[in-house]
């Protein structure tokens, strides 16, 4: 049976990869054109919230 831990890794990459594409729609949806620095600078606040609710949730 997998504990509630084994999960853990699995969870974060998913929500990752959300994120990731929370900030492609959101690209698209504003009518920017397809930039990599463009979503890592309008990803990266997105990123470093969901670490750090990781990091104060995932005990």
């Amino acid at each position: 049976m997998a504990t509630k831990k084994s999960h853990l890794p699995i969870a974060l990459i998913v929500d990752l990869i959300l994120v990731v594409l929370f900030t492609i729609v959101g690209h698209y949806t504003h009518s920017h054109n397809f930039d990599p620095q463009g979503l890592m600078t309008t990803a990266w606040p997105f990123v470093a919230a969901l670490v750090i609710a990781w990091l104060l949730t995932a005990v």
